[in-house]
C-alpha cells in the first residue's frame, strides 16, 4: 500500500505549537506518496500555518463548537477533494476524543499518536524520571506517519512588516505568554530583562497574540527606554511570522513562539517552569538553549501546565534570573 496511497488525511487540531511541529511530516509524506492528495485538518485559526506549504496540501478548518453534521461536512469535503475517494491513510496526531469523533466515519482506521500518558504520570507524581528517554514529539509524529521527519516548515512568503530599526542593530524578541500560568516567567522578570537589553543598545520586539497584548502594552509603558521597544502582539499570524524571522534571538516560555523561531532558524532561549524538556516539546532541529531551575523536588508538577503553583512558591520560574537569560542571549 505504501507508495500507492492516493488520499491522506493528517489531523492535528491544537494547540498552535503542536500544530506547527506537525508540519515536519508533510513534505516527507509528499516525497513518499508523490501522487497522493494530502488533506490537513486543524483549527480554523491556524490556517496560515499551512499557507503555500511546499507539500501542496489542502486545508480543512475545524472549530471546537462544530456540530456532528458540520464534522460530517468536513469528511465529505475531503472525500470530494480526492475524486470521491475514501482516504487510504488517516494519521491522527491529536489522538483525543475530538479527533476520534472527527475521523470516526472514514473507512480506514486512523494511525494514532502514542502519548505516553503512564510515563508522564509517573514522572509527575513520583521521583522517577520515567520520560528520560522519551522520543521528541516530532519523532513520534513521524513514526505515526511512517516517514523520517523534516524541518519545521512555515510560510516563506509573508506580508512585509517594517520594524523601523536600523539594520546594524540587534533585535531581540520577547514573548511573555504561554498557555498556562505555571509556564510563564514573571512579568517583573521580563520587564527587568527588557530594561537590561535596551541598556545594552538592543532593540526589543514583543511577540505573541491577543493573550499577550495587555501585558506587552504594560511592559512598554513601564520600561526605562520604551523607544527601543516595539509591541508586535497586535499582528495576525502571518505578520507574526514576518516579525519572528527578523529577530536575531528570541526569549520565550515553553510555547508556540519557540517553534516558530525554529522554522526561521532564529536562536532561542526557552524558559521551562512546571514542565521539563524531557517531555519532548523543545524546538526541533534548530539552535536553542534551555533555561530552567534544576533539582527542585516538586518539578515537574504537570506535563501541560497549571493555573497556579500547587506549592504556592513558584520557585521553578521565580528562581530563573535575568542574568542567566542575558548570558544566554548574548553568548557568541
Amino acid at each position: 500500500m505504501a507508495s500507492t496511497a492516493r488520499s491522506i488525511v493528517v489531523c492535528r487540531l491544537s494547540s498552535l505549537g503542536d500544530v506547527i511541529l506537525a508540519t515536519t511530516v508533510l513534505s516527507p509524506l509528499r516525497e513518499k506518496y508523490p501522487q497522493a492528495d494530502i488533506h490537513v485538518v486543524s483549527d480554523d485559526a491556524f490556517a496560515d500555518v499551512f499557507k503555500d506549504h511546499p507539500a501542496n496540501i489542502s486545508f480543512f478548518g475545524y472549530r471546537r463548537d462544530m456540530k456532528s453534521w458540520e464534522l460530517e461536512d468536513i469528511r465529505r469535503a475531503i472525500i470530494r477533494a480526492s475524486d470521491n475517494r475514501e482516504p487510504d491513510l488517516v494519521i491522527d496526531l491529536q489522538n483525543n476524543r475530538r479527533s476520534a469523533k472527527l475521523l470516526l466515519s472514514f473507512k480506514k482506521k486512523p494511525r494514532t499518536l502514542k502519548k505516553y500518558h503512564l510515563k508522564k504520570f509517573i514522572d509527575v507524581h513520583t521521583s522517577f524520571d520515567a520520560c528520560k528517554n522519551l522520543p521528541h514529539v516530532v519523532e513520534r509524529y513521524a513514526a505515526v506517519a511512517g516517514v523520517h521527519p523534516d524541518r519545521v516548515a512555515l510560510p516563506n512568503s509573508t506580508p512585509e512588516v517594517t520594524l523601523n530599526i536600523p539594520e546594524s542593530q540587534h533585535v531581540i524578541g520577547l514573548c511573555l505568554g504561554a498557555g498556562h500560568y505555571t509556564k510563564r516567567w514573571p512579568f517583573s522578570s521580563f520587564l527587568e530583562l527588557a530594561d537590561e537589553l535596551t541598556s545594552r543598545g538592543k532593540y526589543v520586539v514583543l511577540l505573541g497574540g491577543r493573550a499577550e497584548q495587555t501585558d506587552s502594552d504594560r511592559l512598554r509603558e513601564r520600561a526605562q527606554q520604551p523607544e527601543f521597544i516595539i509591541n508586535g502582539t497586535q499582528l495576525d499570524l502571518l505578520r507574526s511570522f514576518s516579525v519572528v524571522r527578523q529577530c536575531d534571538h528570541i526569549v520565550c516560555n515553553d510555547s508556540a513562539i519557540a517553534h516558530m523561531a525554529s522554522a526561521y532558524n532564529v536562536p532561542t532561549s526557552v524558559l521551562f517552569g512546571s514542565t521539563v524538556p524531557r517531555f519532548g516539546f523543545t524546538p526541533w532541529n534548530s539552535e536553542f538553549s534551555v533555561i530552567e531551575t534544576s533539582n527542585l523536588p516538586c518539578r515537574p508538577c504537570t506535563h501541560y501546565g497549571r493555573a497556579r503553583c500547587p506549592k504556592e512558591h513558584f520557585r521553578c520560574m521565580r528562581e530563573i534570573t535575568v542574568d542567566q537569560v542575558v548570558q544566554s542571549v548574548l553568548q557568541p
